[in-house]
């Protein structure tokens, strides 16, 4: 039986691709790369979460492919390896509180292993270009 689709701003899934877990995590994320300074981070917590992906409540959206750097504290309060997401799809709900669907692309430490690596949208680290 074929699954209706979710419509979200900015994406239109059919059906998902792998299980979510129903999850309460805090999440603390920033703008990826940072530019300004004074914007420090901002809070939202998991609604599920899945090897791919994660979606966030927050107060405040980002514009749909923005790339976040994301905190995930475990269930013990402290942080896990910080992971760089791209926003999928964001949608409001009545209470004006936010979604955000969070495609987690990669986490830092890989990326800083292979600092000439390009970030492609689809999670894999790209060979860098040549100089």
């Amino acid at each position: 039986m074929a699954t209706a689709p979710a419509i979200h701003a900015g994406m239109l899934t059919e059906s998902r691709k792998e299980a979510r877990a129903d999850t309460v995590r805090i999440v603390e994320y920033s703008e990826f790369p940072r530019r300004d300074s004074d914007r420090g981070l901002r809070v939202g917590y998991t609604r599920n979460v899945s090897g791919s992906g994660v979606c966030l409540g927050v107060d405040h959206p980002e514009s749909v492919g923005s790339l976040l750097r994301l905190g995930i504290r475990g269930f013990d309060g402290c942080r896990t390896d910080a992971r760089i997401g791209r926003v999928a799809w964001t949608s409001v709900r009545d209470d004006g509180r936010h979604w955000m669907g969070i495609e987690l692309l990669t986490d830092v430490a890989n990326a800083a292993a292979a600092p000439n690596a390009r970030l492609r949208f689809d999670g894999v680290l790209a060979p860098s270009r040549p100089s």
